[in-house]
């Protein structure tokens, strides 16, 4: 909910308070449930500045969501959370900005209503800065007003709410301007899921240090379509395996410091007990849950041989999405997976039979129905009807080069593919009077519709 704060009526801590909440081990996600009073007079020491990158905000549920932004030096970073769009007052919110993390930062916020509208905005203040002072500068100025965002929260899962979402991956930063951004906002979608290569880390120009990580994502974020996308649109990231190097997996000796700048440049929630996990899943009301794989992070290397000793997903991720599939009462059940289920590449599930295969009878045996596969990774669209009863769409790229698609070509199951250009997904869930229906359609860089697909559940 919404709180409203009376002008110099409430505590507010000293800079050197401030900094021994930040230090004292309570972290941004204690930081985040710290309301921040506004005070007068305003001083001239906290006038704010816009922040460098953002705001952008992931991770959306009923009641909870993530808020991201970065500054160009340190101090800290302020949000304001609220129902109006005139930001004049709210809920404020702090995180402060290092160069530990690239003074990038990520803020979750709890205590939201769900199925509800809410708009946001961040600014940077310096490190002695009042936050609540540096937000109202702002607002008085119309500098929030500028850099607002918007988001609705999802339905609880009492309710049989409708969603719109697209999805898709493979950015390139040379090729920018991304103008399928411009194209995805006009769908007005309630989140995009952004399916892996987010980055290019081994393109252009190689990164091999942690600020060489960051810079790569600087470039990306930097696109204004991109960013216009990110206040309309929350995010919900996953990486492939060009966020480090190609075809990369659990071995590879660069993968922490490219899983580090990775959660420092989208608005991921951290899991209190695995703070480097990122596989997750989110329910949309009654009827979608949406299940997210990390394919990289625990994987064998390609060239190991296939059979039970080789994992794609590693052993505990791979007993969470059984476990939660067949516990999930979401009458559509989507898998977001980085690389398609068959007629791709040894670095896909097509070089991971064996697991594939008992995922695959895992859910032919226990009767798991209205499951639909989202992924990307092949730099074309392709919809797909497989014998288990799974519907898949794959799409992409959003800004790479699009590449060969012949080998789906007359293969079982097929029903469309495309590589004449860029592409992402739209999905459209509503209920049914039996059940769920998600129309699925592959679209163009302008937004037109290619082909479409409807699954049910």
């Amino acid at each position: 909910m919404e709180r409203n704060h009376q002008r110099g009526t409430s505590w507010a801590p000293t800079r050197r308070q401030f900094l021994q909440l930040a230090a004292g081990g309570l972290g941004a996600g204690a930081l985040a449930t710290w309301g921040v009073p506004s005070l007068q007079p305003l001083s001239a020491a906290a006038a704010a500045r816009a922040v460098a990158l953002g705001p952008a905000c992931g991770d959306v549920g009923a009641r909870s969501a993530v808020f991201w932004a970065r500054a160009d030096g340190p101090g800290v970073l302020c949000f304001r959370l609220s129902t109006s769009p005139e930001l004049r007052a709210g809920r404020d919110l702090v995180a402060p900005a290092s160069a530990e993390t690239g003074f990038a930062a990520s803020l979750p916020v709890e205590g939201l209503e769900p199925a509800s509208r809410y708009y946001y905005a961040a600014v940077a203040g310096g490190p002695g800065d009042d936050p609540g002072a540096v937000l109202n500068w702002a607002a008085e100025r119309g500098l929030l007003a500028e850099l607002r965002g918007s988001f609705r929260t999802a339905p609880s899962e009492a309710d049989a709410g409708e969603a719109i979402f697209t999805w898709g991956g493979d950015l390139g930063a040379n090729f920018r301007p991304f103008t399928i951004f411009d194209a995805m906002r006009r769908d007005q979608p309630d989140f995009h899921i952004l399916l892996g290569d987010t980055i290019y880390a081994d393109q252009v120009w190689t990164a091999t240090s942690l600020d060489d990580y960051r810079r790569k994502y600087w470039e990306t974020l930097s696109d204004s379509s991109l960013q216009a996308f990110a206040r309309a649109t929350p995010w919900w990231a996953i990486w492939d395996d060009h966020e480090v190097s190609d075809d990369f997996d659990s071995t590879f000796p660069s993968m922490p410091i490219g899983r580090q700048a990775f959660q420092e440049a989208w608005p991921i929630r951290r899991q209190p007990d695995d703070p480097t996990r990122l596989y997750r899943s989110f329910r949309w009301g009654q009827l979608a849950e949406f299940f997210i794989l990390d394919t990289r992070q625990y994987r064998s290397p390609d060239d190991v041989a296939d059979g039970p000793s080789k994992t794609l997903l590693g052993s505990a991720q791979m007993d969470w999405l059984l476990a939660g599939l067949q516990a999930s009462p979401a009458r559509l059940k989507f898998v977001v997976s980085s690389g398609p289920l068959r007629y791709a590449s040894e670095d896909d599930w097509s070089g991971f039979r064996f697991e594939r295969d008992r995922l695959l009878s895992f859910v032919v045996a226990n009767g798991i129905t209205g499951l639909v596969v989202l992924s990307g990774d092949m730099h074309y669209g392709t919809a797909v009807e497989h014998p288990e009863g799974i519907t898949e769409v794959t799409v992409g790229p959003l800004a790479q080069t699009p590449l060969d698609n012949s080998p789906v070509y007359g293969q079982a199951g097929v029903r469309y593919t495309y590589n004449a250009g860029l592409t992402y997904g739209r999905g459209h869930v509503r209920p049914t009077p039996d059940g769920a229906e998600v129309f699925l359609s592959i679209r163009d860089q302008d937004g037109r519709s290619l082909y479409e697909i409807r699954a049910t559940g």
